[in-house]
């Protein structure tokens, strides 16, 4: 997986590769107000965030503790990282300056689970919760204010990969059998429940477009991936970039919505282990 960016109107040929790892931004990416682009990218086994120019340049490792990263997000205002990692084995939400990154708790909820979204305004944080009961495990959405207090319990069932929208009013998430739901924030009044084109790839969520007025996602056809767009209205999906062959992981719009950032590349198969006769 390499970074990739492109024209927000999805033509492939405006797609240019400007990192060369082998992990890059498909677990983050986050995109910065100034043009910049931090993503988690593997150094050894661990998996760190970087940062890179939007043309390539200067690319540079920001973290090397903790060592294994899950998810990667910005403040709107590109203050602040938030992202993932595991303490004593449980999952926990953390906070950092973008250029000094000394990780602090982020959220106190014993029940966090791997996926958040920051409001644009910087005051809320949704996230997945995870809560074992008697029914098993309950996969459900938690807000929070961002500088600390109760928490408000947005969803009551499987709720997972939150998204807040532009604007701060929505927040989009997926449900079970891969449905992409959209609540009200911060009341959780339910609006809209979308059925996405086949084969789609939903660990990452359903995003929203910059002008809040459609959910972009990633779908697979013919061992191909590409980004769909889901109108908020209700009017049928369509596909957005055009890729012919390679898989997209993850993605990001820039902070202004000009361009998308892809966690883009092609699947290594057919592995042979071979016996070198002295």
């Amino acid at each position: 997986s390499q970074l990739w960016i492109m024209d927000a109107g999805g033509g492939a040929d405006s797609a240019k590769q400007i990192t060369n790892g082998q992990a890059d931004g498909r677990a983050g990416i986050a995109a910065l107000p100034d043009g910049r682009i931090g993503y988690l990218g593997r150094a050894g086994d661990s998996l760190s965030i970087w940062m890179v120019n939007a043309d390539g340049s200067d690319i540079r490792q920001v973290t090397s503790e903790p060592g294994q990263l899950e998810e990667l997000n910005v403040s709107r205002d590109g203050q602040y990282f938030y992202f993932s990692s595991y303490a004593d084995g449980k999952p926990r939400l953390l906070r950092c300056k973008v250029d000094n990154c000394d990780a602090g708790p982020a959220i106190d909820d014993s029940t966090f689970d791997i996926d958040s979204s920051v409001s644009p305004d910087g005051n809320w944080i949704v996230f997945n919760s995870s809560v074992f009961n008697e029914n098993g495990l309950q996969r459900t959405l938690r807000l929070v204010p961002a500088n600390g207090g109760g928490h408000i319990q947005l969803t009551d069932q499987y709720s997972v990969a939150p998204h807040f929208s532009p604007d701060g009013g929505y927040i989009s998430f997926v449900g079970r059998d891969d449905a992409i739901k959209v609540v009200t924030s911060p009341d959780g009044r339910a609006v809209r429940t979308f059925r996405p084109q086949q084969l789609p790839l939903l660990n990452m969520g359903a995003r929203w477009t910059p002008d809040g007025k459609a959910l972009a996602y990633i779908a697979k056809q013919r061992s191909v991936g590409n980004i769909w767009l889901q109108p908020f209205d209700g009017s049928p999906p369509r596909q957005l970039t055009d890729f012919s062959s390679g898989e997209i992981y993850n993605f990001a719009y820039t902070a202004d919505g000009q361009r998308i950032i892809l966690a883009r590349g092609h699947p290594t198969r057919d592995a042979l282990l071979m016996k070198i006769e002295p």
